[in-house]
């Protein structure tokens, strides 16, 4: 791509840009105003104009910063130029767009499988940059914090304590990923170290799960998500040895519902569903 001597500049001055927490309430605020008074008078309002409107704000918000910059950010990888735009404003902006809490869960959690992905790019790349190295941690850890916030929010009517938790039970998978992924870069089995934080919040929402759901609502979850488990180990070519282990937790559900430990049933579901996830992730970035 041929780059004017102003684009240079705007290039080398981006990858210092990051916007504060300050400057992210006030973006959603200023786009929700603008939303807000843009809406239609009429008593039936067109439903196309709801579609494209995040489309508008989002190409608003890219023409407001960096116009066309902003655009080609998205498709960078650690070590181009444009990535420290990408992930330290341009992904901002673009969740400034999302406004109800399971939106903004599913774009978090998108964020951090994109980390994932960059992370195993980079380590193939035969000089790794220790900045986009450091920026796939950071926003990999803010990501992980929107997700907690989001989870420990109990005014989020739109969010059941089903897709809190398997929200949850997406980064317990990533991080496993990644975990094995530095293991065979590294040529070690060290195991990280637990996460204790988020453990605690799976476990606590498990619990609070347990406590205001029905039986019924219970179990048709646990069967639900065995479901899911049994159609990705097809789907996905498991591994023999990831196929033996899931074949040991379902053993355990089962126990678990025959002395009817419907947390301990659940907890063997989740680590089922960890161990085909980190499978389908590290086969999707080889």
């Amino acid at each position: 791509m041929n780059t004017s001597p102003n684009q240079n500049h705007i290039f080398k001055t981006a990858k210092d840009i990051q916007l504060t927490q300050a400057e992210k309430n006030s973006g959603w605020l200023a786009l929700h105003h603008t939303i807000s008074q843009a809406a239609p008078k009429k008593a039936t309002p067109s439903p196309w104009q709801y579609f494209f409107m995040p489309t508008s704000m989002v190409a608003a918000a890219f023409l407001l910063t960096f116009g066309g910059v902003g655009y080609s950010s998205l498709q960078s990888k650690p070590n181009d130029t444009l990535y420290s735009l990408k992930v330290n404003v341009v992904e901002d902006i673009v969740g400034l767009t999302y406004f109800s809490a399971g939106a903004k869960l599913d774009y978090s959690l998108s964020l951090l499988e994109t980390r994932l992905v960059e992370l195993q790019y980079a380590n193939n790349e035969p000089e790794p940059s220790d900045e986009s190295l450091a920026l796939i941690e950071k926003s990999s850890a803010e990501q992980k914090d929107v997700i907690h916030h989001i989870v420990i929010d109990t005014t989020s009517a739109d969010l059941s304590y089903q897709s809190k938790l398997v929200a949850l039970v997406a980064v317990s998978s990533v991080e496993s990923a990644k975990q094995q992924l530095r293991g065979s870069t590294e040529g070690t089995t060290q195991k990280m170290a637990v996460d204790v934080e988020h453990e605690a919040l799976l476990d606590r929402t498990i619990d609070a799960f347990l406590l205001e759901a029905s039986e019924d609502i219970v179990t048709d979850y646990i069967g639900s998500q065995l479901t899911d488990i049994q159609t990705s180990v097809v789907e996905a070519g498991t591994s023999k040895a990831t196929l033996l282990n899931v074949t040991q937790e379902i053993n355990d559900i089962d126990d678990s519902i025959a002395t009817n430990d419907l947390k301990e049933a659940i907890v063997n579901v989740h680590e089922a569903e960890i161990l085909i996830d980190q499978n389908i992730l590290l086969a999707e970035e080889s």
